[in-house]
Formats: structure tokens, sequence, C-alpha cells
């Protein structure tokens, strides 16, 4: 159980993450 929250809490940054390099990839062009 701790592992599948654990698993929810890294996509959650990973998505976080993917999100901030497409937004200065957006403000690099």
């Amino acid at each position: 159980m701790h592992y599948f929250i654990f698993n929810l809490i890294i996509d959650g940054l990973k998505h976080l993450n993917d999100q901030g390099n497409a937004d200065s990839y957006c403000t690099y062009q």
C-alpha cells in the first residue's frame, strides 16, 4: 500500500517536472 502511494507521488513529481520543462522551453523559444 505504501509503495502504491509512493508511486503516485513520484508520478505527480514527474508530471510537474515535465510541465516545468515545457514552460521553460516555451519561454526560451
